[in-house]
């Protein structure tokens, strides 16, 4: 009883970790595909979606040291 317990659980934490994985790899790409940037801070990951600007940037206050993008669909011109 107990191996098949043991057995279970371990299952399941594997499909919790797979399904994460998956569910960050769809958001990556959906990001990218629509325009967007990750965040180069590590450990962020936080998605941007450029507008109007033309500096593009993560909202986190402690990103705030890591480089900025520039923007080349920026209405401006740069």
């Amino acid at each position: 009883m107990r191996d098949s317990l043991y057995t279970v659980l371990n299952m399941a934490i594997h499909w919790a970790v797979q399904y994460e994985r998956y569910q960050r790899f769809a958001t990556e790409e959906f990001l990218l595909r629509e325009g967007g940037v990750m965040c180069p801070a590590p450990g962020c990951g936080e998605g941007i979606v450029p507008e109007d600007t033309r500096r593009i940037q993560c909202v986190r206050p402690e990103c705030q040291r890591y480089p900025q993008f520039e923007n080349p669909d920026s209405p401006d011109g740069f």
